[in-house]
C-alpha cells in the first residue's frame, strides 16, 4: 500500500500511537484484575507480561516492514493463502469491531457514574461517535497531533497520582515478592488477561506501519521497544500505587481502583477543589477517547483495504450503524467485560497462532524485503535529505 509521505506520520507520532491506544479503558480496573491474579505480586507480573507482547509486537513489526507497498491481504495471500487470508481478515476487522464498541462502552459508563448521570446512554454514544469524524476526516497525521496533544497532558497527571500514592501510602504492602503461589495454569491466565489489551496493537501495525515516513521505518523496532518500555513503567506504576495505598484486600474490591486512588490521596487541593476524582476521569475519558478514535480510524482503513478501495475516509458512514447497535446489546459492563473476555481469548490464540508462523515462513522462503534493506534505504533518505538541506543558501545563516 503506497502513502503519500506528506500525509504520513514520524516515529514519535508511531510512538504515541502504539502507547494511546494500549493504554485504554483497560487500564482504570489493571490494578484490581492483577491482584485477583497474583495478590501482592501483580506489578510483577505486569513485567513479565511486557516480555510476551514485545515478542509479538517485533515480529509483526519485521513482518509488515517486508510488504511496504501491499495490503495485508495481499501480502496474507502470499505467506498464508488466500482462503486462510480472507478468512483471518474477516476475524481481524470483527474483532476491531468489537474492541471499538468495548471502548465506546467504556466511555458511556465512566461519564454516566462521574460526569453526566442523568444523560441516557444512546445519546452519549451518539455524541462520542459524531466528535471522532473530524479526526477521523484528517487521516493518520491529524491522528498522531491528537495524541500528541492528549498523551503527554495525562502521563504527567498520572505521575502526579502514582507519586502521592506511593509516598502517602505503605509499599510494604507489596512485599515479600514470592513465586506464584496458584497453579501455573492460572498464572499464565492472569498474564494472558493483564496483556490482552496490549495485543490488539498487532493489528494496529499490520495496518498503520505503511503510514510511518520512509526516513523513519529504519528505526520503528527501537520506538518499538520503547513504547512497550513506557506502558510496563505506567502499568507497574499504577499496581504499586494502588496496592501501596489500599493493600491486597480493598484493592481487590475496587471497580476501578485509580478513580478510588484519586479520590483518597491528599493532593493539599481539598479547599480548592471538592472532588479531584472528576478532573482526573474527565482527562481519562479524553485518553480512552483517543483510543477509541484510533481503533476507528484502523477500522476503516482495514475494511478499505480488505475490498482493495484507493479510498478509506468515507468508510466511517457504513461503520457507525454498526458500532452503535453492538454497543447497545449489553445491559451492563459486567454483560460486556464478559463478551470481552471470550471475544479476547479467541483473538489472542489467534495472534500466537499466525504471527509466529508468518515470521517463520517469511524468513524461511525470503518472501518480501528485508528489514536490513528497509533500514539501509531510510539512512540514505536521511543523508539525502541533510545534503538538500546544507545546499540550500540561508543554510549557514540559519546554522549561525
Amino acid at each position: 500500500m503506497k502513502v503519500n509521505d506528506n500525509h504520513s506520520i514520524s516515529k514519535f507520532g508511531y510512538m504515541f500511537l502504539m502507547v494511546s491506544v494500549t493504554i485504554g479503558a483497560e487500564f482504570l480496573s489493571l490494578p484490581r484484575v492483577a491482584t485477583h491474579y497474583m495478590g501482592k505480586n501483580g506489578w510483577w507480573l505486569v513485567l513479565l507480561s511486557v516480555i510476551l507482547f514485545l515478542g509479538i509486537w517485533v515480529m509483526t513489526t519485521l513482518i509488515r516492514l517486508r510488504f511496504l507497498d501491499e495490503t495485508y491481504i495481499q501480502y496474507m495471500k502470499k505467506t498464508l493463502g488466500r482462503p486462510i487470508s480472507v478468512l483471518l481478515s474477516i476475524l481481524l476487522l470483527g474483532f476491531l469491531i468489537f474492541f471499538l464498541t468495548y471502548e465506546l462502552d467504556m466511555l458511556v459508563e465512566l461519564s454516566n457514574i462521574y460526569l453526566v448521570k442523568r444523560t441516557p446512554p444512546f445519546l452519549l454514544m451518539l455524541v462520542f461517535i459524531f466528535a471522532t469524524i473530524p479526526v477521523l476526516r484528517g487521516g493518520c497525521e491529524s491522528l498522531a497531533r491528537f495524541c500528541f496533544l492528549t498523551f503527554p497532558i495525562s502521563f504527567m497527571i498520572w505521575f502526579i497520582v502514582v507519586l502521592l500514592g506511593t509516598k502517602q501510602g505503605d509499599l510494604s504492602n507489596i512485599l515479600p515478592v514470592t513465586l506464584p503461589q496458584s497453579s501455573w495454569h492460572y498464572f499464565l491466565k492472569g498474564m494472558v488477561e493483564i496483556s490482552a489489551p496490549s495485543y490488539g496493537w498487532s493489528v494496529f501495525l499490520i495496518i498503520l506501519v505503511p503510514y510511518v515516513r520512509k526516513k523513519d521505518r529504519g528505526d520503528l523496532l527501537k520506538y518499538t521497544i520503547m513504547g512497550a518500555g513506557i506502558i510496563a513503567l505506567v502499568y507497574a506504576g499504577s499496581i504499586i500505587a494502588c496496592l501501596g495505598y489500599f493493600g491486597f484486600g480493598e484493592t481487590l474490591h475496587l471497580m476501578y481502583p485509580l478513580v478510588a486512588l484519586v479520590r483518597s490521596i491528599d493532593p493539599g487541593l481539598t479547599k480548592v477543589i471538592e472532588r479531584p476524582e472528576i478532573f482526573f476521569v474527565a482527562l481519562w475519558i479524553a485518553t480512552i477517547f483517543t483510543t477509541f478514535i484510533i481503533v476507528f480510524f484502523t477500522l476503516q482503513v482495514g475494511i478499505s483495504e480488505f475490498f482493495e478501495l484507493r479510498e478509506y475516509k468515507l468508510w466511517f458512514a457504513p461503520i457507525i450503524p454498526w458500532v452503535f447497535l453492538i454497543a447497545l446489546i449489553p445491559d451492563n459492563m459486567i454483560q460486556d467485560m464478559v463478551m470481552w473476555e471470550y471475544v479476547n481469548m479467541i483473538y489472542i490464540a489467534l495472534v500466537f497462532t499466525i504471527i509466529p508462523v508468518q515470521f517463520l515462513m517469511t524468513r524461511k522462503r525470503k518472501i518480501g524485503v528485508p528489514y536490513q534493506q528497509v533500514k539501509r534505504e531510510a539512512e540514505a533518505l536521511k543523508k539525502q535529505e541533510q545534503e538538500q538541506l546544507k545546499a540550500k543558501p540561508n543554510y549557514q545563516v540559519q546554522r549561525k
